[in-house]
């Protein structure tokens, strides 16, 4: 069975499509610098912000055996995290941390993420990467997390892509090939192994994908060309290519709901009399809107409405880093002026390009919406990036795909000026720190997180273990693996405590 183009609009011209514009070969200049700058950020600096130290380098490290569960024991706290979240992301920043020699590695998780996804989009839809790369790297949490540890910017790149195939799958049935299905579901099921939130919004997409194959089956040329071209082996392997990738996708709440009755654990959940039981409760930040509708949390939160108060820089990695009771926490971060203006552009271009189109487009991101607004959190932009992206990519097809030339020009240099703009502001008001090394290494955080100064006043004893209590995120810094020498002298062993318990009587490191 031969694999289909599944490109863009087969109706635009074919050098139009493959030939870079002037515009595309402009803007891959800065874009390049750009991305050398953040290559160069990721590769320098230790990413110390709370969710990397807490719980994603120890999770990778033990998960790839760069450090063992007896080197480092985790706290009852995280190693529900550890139990109960989907391995892939720890899986793949262990091996990056591994081939490149140095924790550092595991901050190119969110590039890699951006890279399949500027990629796929570019083959998909036939967008310039240089294009895709200026809107999207204008958005503070996309910029922030292409050089961090956090897994956000990786797992909506997936989830981005699950949903662009289906929406080009809805554009063009006639082009839906074998490959593209296997790839939706193959996709699907990278997403759900890499965030146990996804498992709210990943199988709906996959069963409006399954609708759209029923409901477009008359269209389906080029599958159907392969269905009836296959031979019997060929037609059952591919069945069972998609039923194993879809059983696969599920393969962590499975596990989940056999050995802790909940499978969506370590996330305590209530569903009026049934209590999925967990360690890790619903967050209702900010204060101020803890009982207001989750659509309005939403939408305040993409507007930005007092996201920045007592915040500094403007844009942090989890939004947080205000006082707990700051109508800032946890909101902001796509920057409301870049998500207006997609906004504002997308309704004219829906209007003048309906005779191609039809009102897919407008529906298409109209149920986005409408999901993303009540899903739990979703005033956390950074797990629902995904919204913002295909906003994006949407009005970058219209513009490039949909638009005659002479007037694909104009909007392509008004567009893309535009968010360059937005995209200098974000650079300028945060003084540069997310695209500028600062040269932190383990050595360095280390000696700043008072880690060396605690060993040396008081140092484990040969082969003794120790327990560091209540210094949570800074705890696994005490890891052998980053005191070799000390390693290699005492063979001690670190345990991690959040709380008394966690120490089963080992000595409390001052």
């Amino acid at each position: 069975m031969t694999n289909a183009q599944f490109s863009a609009d087969p109706s635009v011209d074919a050098s139009r499509r493959i030939v870079p514009d002037t515009l595309s070969r402009i803007l891959a200049v800065p874009v390049t610098i750009l991305l050398a700058a953040l290559i160069r950020k990721a590769w320098r600096d230790v990413d110390v912000t709370w969710d990397s130290f807490a719980y994603h380098l120890p999770l990778a490290a033990l998960r790839t055996g760069i450090i063992s569960q007896a080197q480092y024991h985790l706290s009852a706290h995280i190693n529900s995290i550890y139990q109960g979240f989907p391995a892939l992301s720890d899986l793949i920043q262990g091996f990056l941390w591994r081939i490149t020699g140095r924790p550092q590695g595991a901050n190119f998780i969110g590039l890699l993420g951006l890279l399949f996804f500027t990629l796929l989009v570019r083959k998909l839809f036939r967008i310039p990467a240089p294009y895709l790369l200026i809107c999207l790297l204008s958005i503070p949490v996309v910029l922030i997390q292409s050089t961090s540890a956090y897994i956000d910017l990786f797992g909506n790149c997936l989830l981005s892509a699950l949903i662009l195939l289906i929406f080009a799958a809805w554009l063009w049935p006639e082009k839906v090939s074998a490959g593209q299905i296997i790839l939706v579901v193959a996709i699907f099921s990278a997403a759900l192994n890499t965030k146990v939130g996804y498992l709210l919004i990943a199988p709906v997409a996959l069963l409006l994908f399954a609708l759209l194959l029923y409901r477009q089956r008359e269209k389906l040329a080029t599958l159907r060309v392969q269905w009836t071209n296959a031979g019997s082996l060929a037609r059952v392997l591919v069945i069972a290519i998609v039923v194993a990738l879809i059983g696969l996708g599920f393969v962590n709440e499975v596990k989940d709901a056999v050995a802790f009755h909940n499978p969506v654990y370590p996330a305590d959940i209530k569903l009026g009399s049934i209590h999925l039981k967990g360690t890790l409760g619903e967050g209702h930040e900010p204060a101020y809107l803890a009982h207001s509708p989750q659509f309005v949390r939403w939408l305040l939160s993409i507007l930005e409405y007092k996201a920045f108060e007592g915040r500094v820089p403007l844009w942090t990695s989890a939004q947080g880093d205000v006082p707990a009771d700051s109508p800032a926490m946890r909101m902001g971060g796509f920057f409301s002026p870049l998500v207006l203006f997609n906004i504002l552009w997308f309704c004219p271009l829906q209007s003048k390009l309906r005779r191609k189109y039809g009102w897919k487009p407008a529906y298409f991101l109209c149920l986005l919406t409408v999901l993303t607004a009540v899903l739990p959190g979703s005033q956390e932009s950074r797990y629902y990036m995904y919204w913002l992206f295909c906003l994006i990519t949407t009005n970058l097809l219209l513009i490039t795909q949909g638009l005659q030339a002479e007037e694909s020009k104009s909007a392509r240099v008004i567009f893309l000026g535009t968010t360059a703009t937005f995209l200098s502001f974000v650079l300028c008001s945060t003084g540069f720190t997310y695209i500028r090394s600062s040269h932190l290494t383990i050595r360095e955080v280390s000696a700043m997180w008072g880690v060396d100064a605690s060993l040396a006043a008081a140092p484990p004893h040969e082969e003794e273990t120790i327990c560091v209590l209540g210094k949570n995120r800074t705890s696994f810094m005490y890891a052998p693996i980053f005191h070799p020498e000390l390693a290699a002298k005492t063979h001690y062993r670190v345990m991690e405590g959040y709380s008394s318990d966690d120490c089963h009587g080992a000595r409390i490191l001052p």
